[in-house]
């Protein structure tokens, strides 16, 4: 499981130690990906929004609106996020999760409590495991902290944890 926002620089990173974990053992690597804004309009964990994470909400949101609509098509938008060295704005996440997926149904999806739901249970399990710094790496005994930049060394870690 991975905690992440994608706001934050050190979970682009991680993004893509993940990816290249995913590649080297396929099918033996499966991440459920859970987002958690670090801001404090959906976050009573955070103090203070800081300045890269004004739309942390609103973009894990729309996040969790493209899953429940369409868990292929999120799997590209959620990759598509984390393309580039900066997190895109809410307008352009938007723009694409309607080209994926029919603005009308994204909208209908977005009007609904569902997604800010989500993101709350997902809040709860990152108060649960002692909040702080994302991304963070949920294994069955243990959790790892903060950023992951080389996919050799992420799949040593999975390796070591899965046994």
């Amino acid at each position: 499981v991975e905690l992440y926002d994608y706001a934050c620089p050190h979970c682009r990173a991680t993004h893509r130690a993940i990816e290249g974990a995913c590649e080297t053992m396929g099918d033996d690597l499966a991440v459920i990906v859970l987002p958690v804004p670090l801001n404090t309009n959906c976050n009573s964990a955070i103090t203070r929004t800081g300045a890269n994470f004004g739309q942390s909400c609103e973009l894990a949101k729309l996040a969790v609106a493209c899953w429940k609509l369409d868990p292929q098509k999120f799997e590209e938008f959620h990759h598509w996020m984390f393309e580039g060295a900066a997190c895109p704005r809410y307008a352009q996440a938007k723009a694409k999760a309607d080209s994926l997926l029919g603005r009308e149904k994204v909208d209908a999806e977005l009007r609904k409590e569902a997604a800010g739901k989500y993101i709350s249970k997902h809040v709860q399990l990152y108060k649960r495991i002692g909040k702080g710094v994302v991304p963070k790496l949920l294994f069955p005994t243990t959790t790892v902290e903060g950023e992951f930049s080389s996919p050799a060394a992420l799949v040593e870690l999975v390796q070591k944890r899965a046994k």
